[in-house]
């Protein structure tokens, strides 16, 4: 980080402070809490148009939600390799 600040002509001052000392709140810009709440709203999600839902098109091949193939592989498909025997 020195080298950083340093090549981008960056001399920072540095100052000894602990948790809760005025001078610190005084270099951060810290407030004490205002006591009312922050509210922010979540903007509607928007679907885009003509296309399926994904989680309908998956549910005919797998079959209904929680219900993994027998021995508990969760629909983990696996392939198999040819064994060529050791190596001459």
């Amino acid at each position: 980080m020195n080298r950083l600040m340093a090549s981008a002509g960056i001399t920072p001052r540095v100052t000894q402070v602990r948790s809760g000392e005025e001078e610190l709140s005084r270099i951060t810009g810290a407030q004490a809490p205002s006591g009312v709440p922050v509210v922010i709203a979540a903007p509607p999600a928007e679907r885009p148009r003509g296309t399926s839902s994904p989680s309908r098109s998956r549910r005919g091949r797998r079959g209904r939600a929680g219900q993994g193939r027998p021995g508990g592989e969760g629909g983990r498909r696996t392939q198999r390799r040819p064994d060529f025997g050791p190596a001459a």
